[in-house]
């Protein structure tokens, strides 16, 4: 947390959390529509900017809920990209796109 909120606070600096798009040995998407129950949260989703995979980075700053839901997706590896759109739409109550 110090070190994220560092970086929104200093002059020029960039909150970023870069992250491998897989987990588990490839199994498992490191992008998840929810924690796990009992999961660890290190920092809040207001002070998180930036994110960055293999695929791509996003700002999320100053984005609604969906609009991060649906950058976070555009980075994710494109094995769970279908799934998580799926996740989004019903537990946010979202039309699918298209």
């Amino acid at each position: 947390m110090d070190f994220i909120r560092g970086a929104a606070l200093s002059p020029g600096g960039k909150p970023i959390i870069a992250l491998p798009s897989r987990a588990m040995g490839g199994k498992v998407s490191s992008i998840v529509h929810e924690l796990t129950p009992g999961a660890g949260v290190v920092t809040t989703r207001g002070h998180v900017h930036w994110v960055i995979t293999e695929y791509g980075a996003v700002n999320l700053h100053g984005r609604t809920l969906r609009e991060r839901g649906e950058a976070l997706i555009s980075i994710s590896h494109p094995d769970f990209r279908a799934e998580l759109q799926r996740d989004l739409c019903a537990i946010r109550h979202f039309p699918p796109p298209g």
